[in-house]
């Protein structure tokens, strides 16, 4: 097998990989967002952080546009950018 087959079926196999990995992340924050849910409004409220200290003490900064309440796309951004609950 050419080295460029082989460069060209590893990128494939990292590709794959990282895919998976995202899935994987992407399920855990669902998961992670649904345990704080409690009430399964579609909202972590204040009192519901409670259950998550890294997250009450980042509350009003995951609370990306100040309604008191995090909606899964307020976790997901905060998430993303290396906050973790």
């Amino acid at each position: 097998m050419s080295n460029f087959k082989k460069v060209i079926i590893f990128g494939i196999v990292a590709a794959i990989v990282q895919a998976l990995m995202g899935l994987a992340y992407a399920k855990d924050l669902e998961h992670n967002f649904a345990t704080l849910d409690k009430d399964k409004d579609g909202l972590i409220s204040l009192r519901e952080s409670t259950a998550n200290i890294e997250l009450l003490k980042n509350f009003n900064k995951v609370d990306l546009n100040g309604d008191g309440f995090i909606s899964q796309k307020e976790f997901s951004i905060s998430a993303s950018i290396n906050q973790e609950f």
